[in-house]
């Protein structure tokens, strides 16, 4: 990370948690921004949502005197040289096995949302693309860590993001950290969330604290997508995913 822990000490940051749609990404955006709450000397830390149309406009943003995390899922034309040029210190790219995250995004998107009768398998297909086209160009990029939280769980993805960011947070902090954003934890807000009256959050979905939304962290188990998929829809995923091979090996 181009951002190591003097640097992070005496001068804001800007970090960008990305990820293939269902990834996880919501996750460690949450983690990061709490991290960087807990890093000396105790910046403010302000946080966004942008998907391409807006993205350039928050990553060549001049920094103020707090720290910055952006969440998004597709890259955009300038980000790739915002990171070079150090207006983004790094990136925490979300990946899972595609057609998990596709059969996820399938029923969350498709099926369960108020806007789902504007969503297709289509469309859902192009989302989980987007995100694995913007991974494979920031393969090789300074300042760029990949993350499987689904593989790897929360543990060792969280130590991986403590890693990188190279700060110093005490172990019983980083637990605490874990433990606020553990699958239980989450999937509790999202039933909260679920609850509350639609007018009464970010955009009628989102909880404006988490950038989470209703119904937005599974049961748990794994996904069995060879059997929420057609085959017809396997055999497109297929296709469509088979250029995405290197980066989906790391």
């Amino acid at each position: 990370m181009s951002a190591n822990l003097t640097a992070t000490e005496l001068r804001p940051v800007r970090l960008v948690c990305a990820g293939i749609y269902r990834s996880g990404s919501t996750w460690s955006f949450n983690v990061v921004r709490r991290l960087l709450e807990l890093t000396p000397p105790g910046r403010e830390v302000a946080y966004d949502y942008a998907e391409p149309q807006d993205l350039d406009n928050f990553v060549w943003r001049s920094l103020g005197e707090e720290h910055h995390v952006v969440k998004c899922h597709a890259g955009s034309a300038g980000f790739v040289d915002a990171v070079r040029a150090g207006f983004v210190n790094g990136v925490v790219f979300s990946l899972r096995d595609p057609m998990a995250a596709l059969a996820s995004c399938v029923e969350q998107f498709c099926n369960r949302e108020p806007f789902s009768r504007d969503w297709t398998f289509e469309r859902a297909l192009d989302h989980i693309e987007d995100g694995l086209r913007f991974g494979g160009h920031l393969v090789g990029s300074p300042g760029v860590v990949f993350i499987d939280l689904h593989r790897d769980g929360e543990a060792a993805s969280i130590e991986r993001i403590v890693n990188f960011m190279g700060i110093a947070v005490p172990p019983a902090e980083v637990e605490q950290v874990r433990q606020e954003f553990s699958f239980e934890e989450m999937r509790d807000r999202s039933e909260r969330i679920a609850e509350q009256p639609a007018d009464s959050l970010l955009r009628g979905i989102n909880d404006p604290a988490t950038l989470m939304h209703a119904h937005h962290v599974e049961k748990g188990a794994a996904r069995d997508w060879r059997s929420e998929l057609s085959p017809d829809q396997i055999a497109a995923a297929t296709e469509r995913f088979a250029p995405y091979a290197e980066l989906l090996a790391r």
